[in-house]
């Protein structure tokens, strides 16, 4: 199986994202899913709840794009991080 010869065609075709990444992602992700999850306990308003439901879910989505090594806005955008770029026999 080969990969795609485009230029900026990651060297891992099903993964985005470096290592770093992927670390940041879940450690804010699991730090803004707890809270989401802390704050809807004590959310006495609609808009209360409606934050903290959506900081718990954008918590979760990092959780899953950084376990997964692979986020779909990147892949949209068409960003892929210089070390997972696959090597034209010179580094760019």
């Amino acid at each position: 199986m080969t990969t795609a010869t485009h230029p900026h065609s990651p060297a891992h075709p099903h993964r985005n994202e470096t290592t770093a990444d992927r670390v940041v992602r879940v450690l804010l992700g699991l730090a803004a899913a707890v809270v989401g999850v802390i704050l809807l306990a004590g959310a006495a308003s609609a808009a209360a709840y409606t934050w903290a439901s959506i900081l718990t879910l954008v918590g979760l989505v990092l959780v899953v794009t950084g376990l997964a090594g692979y986020c779909p806005l990147y892949a949209l955008v068409g960003f892929v991080p210089r070390s997972l770029r696959e090597d034209d026999g010179a580094r760019r």
